[in-house]
This record gives structure tokens, C-alpha cells and sequence, in this order.
């Protein structure tokens, strides 16, 4: 089993019926209870319904950031962003 954290997002994508992915910028594995390998080239692949019931904690810090929303149409500006949360499994591709 892989244990990591995620401190910063890439792009990623959301269909329409929660199917989703996102890049991971910045990550590391967790070994020992401590940040040890950076974690390079991942992506989180799942959908909303079957990830939603394994969160099994949220932090209290919730941060938001400018972002923006896009598709055929084009662009809007958003806000994003959440608390940390655990998520006890989740597929994750990439190398």
C-alpha cells in the first residue's frame, strides 16, 4: 500500500457524472509518519460516488485560491479549494 499527501494540484477534469482526474504537482510518500520520496508524474483517477464514503478525515483548513473553469464554450473564473481530507484509497496512475 502507497501512503502519500498531496501539497499542490495540477489540471485535471470532471465529467458529468463525477468521473474525475487531476494532476499532482507536488507530492510526497509517507513512510514512517514522515514526508520521504517526492512523488512525480501522478494522477488521481476515480469517480465522486465511489471516493466521497472513503474520506475518513478533514482537517480545519480550508484554504480557497483563484482558479478557472473550462470547456467548449470557454473560460470562467472560479474559486477553488478545500480542506486537507484522508482519503483511504484512491487509483493513482502515472509512473
Amino acid at each position: 500500500m502507497m501512503v502519500f499527501i498531496v501539497n499542490q494540484w495540477g489540471g485535471g477534469s470532471v465529467g458529468p457524472t463525477g468521473q474525475f482526474n487531476f494532476s499532482v504537482e507536488e507530492g510526497y510518500l509517507i513512510k514512517n509518519g514522515k514526508l520521504d520520496k517526492p512523488v512525480k508524474g501522478a494522477t488521481l483517477i476515480g469517480e465522486a460516488k465511489d471516493i466521497l464514503p472513503r474520506i475518513s478525515m478533514c482537517a480545519n483548513d480550508l484554504d480557497l485560491a483563484a482558479g478557472f473553469c473550462g470547456s467548449v464554450s470557454g473560460s470562467v473564473n472560479v474559486t477553488v479549494g478545500q480542506p486537507h481530507i484522508k482519503v483511504d484509497s484512491i487509483t493513482v496512475g502515472g509512473r
